[in-house]
């Protein structure tokens, strides 16, 4: 016995080979290449509710085994002016943990507050491999 509950293992990722070879004079900006870790740092976005739709889509959840994501972003929304894009894990909204939140009930706290923060980070490789393009 090695101490350990059967649930306290944790599974690694399948390992993913480093990104093509390009020069040190095209990596500045290059997505592949770009180490400003600022992006990836969770933040809070606050917005009031108007009549307006949120001006994103989301998917994901409990009963999809994974976190929910931003999946899409309206152009001249209220969300893509406040910095929201795809592949940003949700994490909170108005206090409410979404770690363990099915898609329904997250749209059901979305529908319902007026003033609303969000928390995200953003979570693009793991967005890429739960929800890999057909």
């Amino acid at each position: 016995m090695n101490g350990f509950a059967e649930e306290d293992t944790v599974g690694l990722p399948l390992y993913e080979p480093p990104p093509r070879f390009l020069p040190h004079h095209q990596r500045q900006g290059h997505p592949d290449y770009d180490n400003n870790l600022a992006h990836f740092l969770m933040r809070s976005i606050k917005f009031r509710r108007t009549k307006a739709p949120l001006g994103f889509l989301i998917r994901g959840g409990m009963e999809h085994k994974c976190p929910l994501f931003v999946a899409e972003v309206s152009n001249d929304s209220s969300a893509q002016r406040l910095g929201m894009k795809p592949g940003d894990q949700i994490l909170s909204v108005n206090g409410i943990d979404f770690s363990n939140i099915t898609l329904q009930e997250a749209v059901e706290v979305l529908k319902q507050a007026e003033d609303i923060e969000i928390r995200l980070k953003y979570f693009p490789y793991a967005y890429q491999k739960t929800f890999k393009k057909e």
